[in-house]
């Protein structure tokens, strides 16, 4: 029978190909890459990994006892949701809403050359 290896945090990279590993390194290049997409937005990039471990287990009489456990290892990345400044909309009846495009901040904005033809 083959030597087994504990199952601890330093030997993960030895199991299943090291697909843990790599799994978790990938989510951390694509944390590290929307910081520099995104630079000013100082909110954190999450890389987690959870480990989940079910008991296996045998009932012999009335004794119920564990014989081993499955391991399900589970890597997630949360990043910041994208978001715009806050946009102001007109709203009319019947559920229509407007914005001005050289304003999106203020719809009521009127523009320097607004009405005038011709404007430079």
């Amino acid at each position: 029978m083959a030597e087994l290896t504990p199952f601890e945090l330093a030997t993960l990279n030895q199991l299943d190909h090291n697909r843990v590993g790599l799994a978790v390194n990938r989510l951390i290049k694509q944390a590290i890459q929307d910081c520099l997409d995104r630079p000013g937005d100082d909110r954190a990039r999450k890389v987690t990994l959870q480990i989940n471990l079910t008991p296996i287990s045998q009932t012999l009489d009335n004794s119920i006892s564990c014989e081993g456990a499955k391991a399900v290892a589970q890597a997630k990345l949360s990043l910041p949701n994208y978001e715009t400044q806050v946009l102001d909309l007109g709203v009319k009846q019947g559920g229509h809403a407007y914005f001005s495009a050289e304003s999106p901040t203020n719809h009521r904005q009127a523009t320097f050359f607004d009405g005038e033809e011709g404007a430079a």
